[in-house]
């Protein structure tokens, strides 16, 4: 199944806004959508899976949003991989680019410009995208959100978004975004993302293992996604109230 392209989406407790975003992917021959459940405190619901080309692996234990993408490279039946997560709305023609990008960069991960997006408006294409991103040395917990102070959680390597935007495509120092093509034999060959546990760092890591390889990153503003910036997850005590359903979303 070469011709396949694999989407692999890392599911933790994000509550139901995977509905609209599988719902985006939807009706595209020669797909597949491999939703790893990286041990949600609410099993994500089989109905999500309804579709044929829908597959949920669920891991035992929770091990991090790297080891998911691991999980679910490891799955796929396709050779060209699409990265991105379940908050990610894709638009009409997505699977055209990245079918393109994937033959013309066998050594490349190459990134969507991305846009924020709110389901207030159902997700309407409204700001300006950001494209390309570079990496700077240290980042202290202080000087970010109220997420990262919490956890005293210092960055060695961050991304930070290239000002201005690319406006065609190049290649850059960091991916940065919320959707990566990269083919399953250069994931496999760079050792993918190894256990890297949390959202924000995987970027800068995986840029530089791909370079250190002969390889490299890239950015296609032409191909843009949707984003849902800032979203609260669900909660331990989020669980017992919060039903997902078939019903939800593109895939009634």
């Amino acid at each position: 199944m070469s011709d396949t392209i694999s989407v692999i989406l890392p599911y933790y407790n994000d509550g139901d806004i995977i509905y609209d975003s599988v719902g985006r992917l939807l009706g595209i021959p020669n797909t597949e959508i491999v939703i790893v459940d990286d041990c949600s405190y609410l099993p994500l619901s089989p109905a999500v899976a309804v579709p044929d080309n829908v597959r949920i692996v669920r891991q035992s234990r929770n091990l991090g949003v790297g080891m998911a993408f691991d999980r679910g490279v490891r799955e796929a039946r396709g050779e060209t991989i699409l990265l991105m997560g379940s908050d990610v709305m894709v638009e009409e023609g997505w699977d055209t680019h990245v079918r393109r990008l994937a033959a013309e960069h066998p050594k490349g991960i190459i990134a969507a410009a991305c846009i924020g997006v709110t389901p207030d408006n159902g997700y309407q294409f409204l700001n300006e995208p950001r494209a390309g991103a570079e990496i700077r040395l240290i980042q202290h917990a202080s000087s970010r959100g109220k997420w990262y102070a919490e956890r005293n959680y210092n960055d060695i390597l961050v991304g930070a978004w290239i000002d201005p935007p690319a406006t065609e495509f190049q290649k850059c120092p960091c991916l940065m975004g919320a959707a990566y093509v990269i083919n399953k034999r250069w994931f496999t060959h760079i050792g993918g993302f190894r256990s890297h546990k949390y959202w924000g760092g995987l970027e800068p890591m995986i840029s530089i293992k791909s370079r250190l390889a002969g390889g490299y990153v890239g950015v296609e503003p032409k191909w843009r996604v949707g984003h849902v910036f800032e979203r609260q997850p669900l909660t331990r005590r989020d669980r017992k109230s919060t039903r997902l359903n078939s019903s939800h979303g593109k895939l009634s």
